[in-house]
């Protein structure tokens, strides 16, 4: 709910490479299921409109990632 803000997890995805870290990608399919996906690069970013949970429009950031 409401405008994602570059911060935590938003910002350690942006500056990953300057940072020397690595993208680990998880998707979840339940609760309790995840499964690995490998590591990632950004490839970019931008900062959308997309509706959120209490179906609201607001600003979301969408990462392009590219599987090293």
């Amino acid at each position: 709910v409401g405008d994602q803000t570059m911060t935590r997890g938003n910002l350690a995805i942006k500056n990953a490479e300057e940072d020397n870290k690595q993208i680990h990608l998880f998707i979840k399919e339940s609760a309790q299921e995840y499964y690995y996906q490998g590591v990632f690069v950004l490839v970019e970013y931008t900062y959308e409109d997309d509706i959120g949970a209490d179906g609201n429009i607001r600003k979301e950031y969408k990462f392009r990632l590219r599987r090293v």
